[in-house]
């Protein structure tokens, strides 16, 4: 699976139940999340008088 342990630590990330899942999955949940946090503070921006 992977072809050296560094390229492996660069590409995964091991869960406390050793579940390994890849960065880039991460980064991508993380960036999809701040950006739906910063539409609803808009929203809620908007409807303040």
């Amino acid at each position: 699976m992977c072809e050296g342990l560094q390229w492996c630590e660069d590409r995964f990330v091991e869960w406390a139940n050793g579940e390994l899942l890849a960065k880039e999955e991460i980064e991508v949940e993380v960036a999809f999340l701040n950006k739906d946090r910063r539409k609803r503070k808009a929203s809620f921006q908007k409807m303040s008088p």
